[in-house]
Parts: C-alpha cells; structure tokens; sequence
C-alpha cells in the first residue's frame, strides 16, 4: 500500500475551495472562463489526493509563490457588454487554455503538485514532449482572454505572467538539481 500523502489531502481540499469561489464567480458573471476553472481545479483536487508522497520538496518561498499564482486567476474581473466576436474569442481562448492545462494534468497524473517536488521522474511523455511547461502555457492562454474581456485585468494578467515565470525558472533548477540527465 502506498503511503498517504497528507500535504496532497491538505493541497486537495484547498483546490476544493478555490473551485467552490471559482463556482461562486462563474454564477456571478456566467464567463465560461470561471467554469473551466472549477473543472482544472476539482480535477487537481483529484490528483492531489492520490499522487506519490514527496521525497523531496521546494522551499517555502517557492510554495508561496506556487500557491498565490494558482489563486489568482480567481480574482479577475467579468466583462461588461462585450460583443459576440468578442465572447467568441475569449470562450475560445478559455477552451484552448484550458484543454492544454487539463492534457498536462492528466500527464502528470499522481506526481502533479502546486510546488515542485519529487515525486518520480521529470515528465516528458505527452504534451510535455512538445512544450516544457503546458500547464502555465495553458494557463496564460486562458488569461489573455480574460484581458481581451477587461483591460482592467491586464494588472492580474501581468503580475500572474511574472509569477508563472518565475516557477518556470525555480522548478527547472530544482527539478535539474536532483534528476539524473
């Protein structure tokens, strides 16, 4: 029997909560983004609580950043009346994004986590064959909709950018730390 992980159990209720307001957000403003957002994050909730133990964790400021950018797409704003070609490209924008996240969960499967850790190999079967960080392209995909929506959300937008790179730049140190090449 595989060992619990109690920080995926603690990480899968936390991404139970950001769906529930992610849910709230979606019956507020009806934008397709927000649905789609209670979907990747019940679907990581999934994960969370069956992946692998850590052998070995990022520090704290990692978590924290880690943490804070998965929570920030639930703070963008709702469009006000925007045209049809214009709804028809942010929803599009959404799908797409998120579709490319959804592939990059299910890729990583029960090694999937906020903060990087390890808990197997460096994944670079599926969609990670073509693109080293899927899910934050998937995400950023999403967003930009978010911003054709609202230029208000252009704030978010940015600082949501900054934060995906910089997991991008810590998670491939600490992962090319402690695998093998």
């Amino acid at each position: 029997m595989v060992p619990k992980d109690w920080s995926g159990r603690i990480a899968s209720l936390m991404m139970l909560l950001f769906a529930a307001i992610a849910f709230q957000r979606w019956l507020e403003s009806k934008e397709m983004f927000f649905i789609l957002l209670v979907f990747r994050d019940v679907l990581a909730a999934v994960y969370f609580w069956v992946r692998l133990p850590a052998r070995e964790v990022s520090h704290l400021t990692l978590k924290v950043v880690a943490y804070g950018s998965a929570m920030l797409p639930l703070c963008y704003l709702g469009g006000s009346d925007s045209s049809i070609e214009l709804m028809l490209i942010t929803r599009g924008l959404a799908i797409l994004g998120f579709l490319i996240s959804t592939i990059a969960t299910i890729d990583l499967g029960n090694s999937l986590g906020i903060a990087p850790a390890v808990r197997g190999g460096v994944c670079k079967t599926g969609i990670y064959k073509y693109l080293k960080h899927p899910m934050y392209t998937g995400y950023m995909v999403a967003e930009i909709g978010m911003v054709l929506l609202n230029p208000w959300n252009f704030l978010l937008f940015a600082l949501s950018a900054c934060l995906y790179m910089m997991r991008m730049r810590w998670e491939n140190r600490f992962l090319s730390e402690r695998t093998l090449h």
